[in-house]
This record gives structure tokens, C-alpha cells and sequence, in this order.
């Protein structure tokens, strides 16, 4: 399977907005990423998906998932996670 081929099932997987959909999407940009390092999308699609699983609250580590996003590759997630912050109204 190429990285493009990876990428479009991510996408299908990414569009289901389900943590478990979600996950199995990372794991095939993963794939993706490895067979074409050089493969752009892939990465983009991977921001985008890390970013959501941030926003969503599924994180069971949000310490790990901040570094992962905070990647050159993935630097506009900080910055949409500290638009979040100043968003959150937090507990009412």
C-alpha cells in the first residue's frame, strides 16, 4: 500500500469523529508517515487528527499528546490549544 493509499483510509477513519475511529486513523498516517517520510499530507493529516484528540478531551495523557503536537511538523496545534484555554470557560 503507498502513502497516499494510507492516507485516504486515514481520512474516512478521521471524518467518523470517534475516538476509536480517531485512533485507528493515527495508526494508518503512522504507517503512512514510515513508508514515505517525504509524503507531506500525511503529516498534515496527523496535525489535524492530534489536534481534535487534544480538543476533544481524549487524551489519557495530555502531557505526551502537548509534546507530540508541539513537532515542527505540528506547530500550529500549541497555538490552537492555547486559543482552547482562553476559550474554556471551565466549571460553572
Amino acid at each position: 500500500m503507498t502513502a497516499f493509499v494510507l492516507t485516504l483510509q486515514a481520512l474516512h477513519l478521521i471524518h467518523q469523529l470517534d475516538s476509536t475511529s480517531m485512533a485507528q486513523a493515527r495508526t494508518l498516517l503512522d504507517q503512512a508517515i514510515t513508508y514515505d517520510p517525504d509524503y507531506a499530507p500525511a503529516y498534515s493529516h496527523m496535525a489535524s487528527l492530534q489536534m481534535k484528540w487534544i480538543l476533544q478531551g481524549w487524551s489519557e495523557d495530555e502531557m505526551t499528546d502537548r509534546k507530540l503536537a508541539a513537532r515542527p511538523e505540528n506547530s500550529v496545534i500549541p497555538d490552537l490549544m492555547d486559543h482552547r484555554q482562553h476559550c474554556d470557560p471551565g466549571p460553572s
